[in-house]
């Protein structure tokens, strides 16, 4: 409430150096009942508005300048509201939407940079994804422990920057197509696209702590020469429809024959699966189910079916399940009258009756 009393006690300095600037008196005549009438319907509205104090102040004050001089009796306003170059009022209107034109094409004329970075990304994650799957795959199904495991956990690094880049750049690709259109659906497609891969490597993550961990012990051998092809065959089913899904979501349609090779792909995932379910539920028992040494085997193979049930559940969110973008812009524009505030609070009415009766009287005594 200090905040908001001391705005309107800015715009009333403003309407008092007006003022001051002023020199000699007139009578009022019906140019100044006019604009008188004209300006207190807009501070009533301006300060009915659902929007920060700044705004509202910005308004009103470029209203009390514009208005002053056209109610001040001693402006000569011959002229002044004329349809010809020399008037005020055609050159004021022709510089406001000169500018207005040129701030709208500056952020919606091609090149859109950051949506077009945003694909790239995406892109260049899904690869590392895959890559980092089918490696920590193999490795895991391995028989001992090499120094390719240092690469991979740089590989691993690079991605969680390039997450990081992605937000950022899906942030400011709302400035150049404000989500409408094909555009819009591309940013909900690769927004949905980074939080999948973001849950996928926290399960990359998970899936390093094991590969770390592992002993590498007879057991594990004999386990991994059983799995490994099933892992290796379903790790490869998951990179596939991935790639595909990212690659196809770029410009934000899927055609019929792009749905029925993404369903190609589903259907290798499933079967992979399943594959990899039944091969590890046999050498489970075969071991002992509640063997303590294959915990970590287990932990590694449950990994990697959530992965592929993430994949599946993306997929089918791409191409099913098609995402409705918001037109942010035009719902605050419907917020910024809240009636029901303007019912309800009877503190916001008050600010708002009290700072009208200030401004007008600050108006007409000036």
């Amino acid at each position: 409430v200090l905040h908001q009393d001391r705005s309107a006690m800015y715009g009333w300095r403003c309407v008092e150096t007006s003022h001051m600037l002023s020199t000699g008196a007139a009578a009022p005549g019906l140019t100044t009942v006019i604009a008188f009438v004209f300006f207190a319907v807009f501070v009533l509205f301006v300060l009915s508005l659902n929007v920060v104090m700044p705004f509202r102040t910005f308004a009103i004050l470029g209203a009390t300048t514009f208005m002053m001089n056209f109610a001040n009796p001693l402006v000569k306003t011959s002229g002044y509201m004329d349809l010809a170059w020399e008037s005020e009022m055609v050159v004021t209107i022709v510089v406001q939407l000169a500018g207005s034109f040129i701030a709208i094409a500056a952020v919606m004329l091609p090149p859109k940079t950051a949506q077009g970075k945003v694909k790239g990304l995406a892109a260049r994650m899904t690869l590392e994804t895959t890559k980092l799957l089918s490696f920590f795959t193999d490795y895991y199904s391995g028989t001992h422990k090499t120094l390719k495991m240092n690469i991979l956990n740089s590989t691993l690094t690079n991605m969680r920057e390039d997450m990081q880049e992605q937000n950022e750049k899906l942030d400011s690709s709302w400035w150049e197509t404000f989500d409408w259109g094909n555009r819009g659906v591309v940013r909900y497609l690769m927004l949905s696209h980074l939080k999948m891969l973001t849950d996928l490597e926290r399960r990359l993550s998970i899936m390093q702590i094991a590969v770390q961990n592992e002993t590498f012990d007879d057991k594990h051998d004999r386990a991994m020469q059983v799995m490994k092809p099933d892992m290796m065959e379903l790790a490869k089913a998951i990179g596939d429809l991935l790639m595909y899904c990212t690659l196809s979501a770029s410009d934000g349609k899927f055609s019929a024959s792009e749905k029925m090779q993404v369903g190609k792909y589903q259907e290798a995932v499933e079967q992979a699966r399943e594959q990899h379910k039944k091969t590890w539920k046999s050498e489970r028992l075969r071991q002992g189910a509640l063997s303590r040494e294959m915990r970590q085997e287990s932990f590694f193979s449950l990994e990697l079916d959530s992965m592929s049930r993430i994949v599946l559940d993306l997929s089918e969110h791409f191409t099913n399940e098609r995402p409705q973008p918001v037109n942010i812009a035009f719902g605050y524009l419907k917020k910024l009258v809240d009636i029901k505030k303007l019912h309800s609070d009877s503190d916001y009415r008050n600010f708002i009756v009290r700072n009208w009766i200030s401004m007008m009287l600050a108006w007409w005594w000036a």
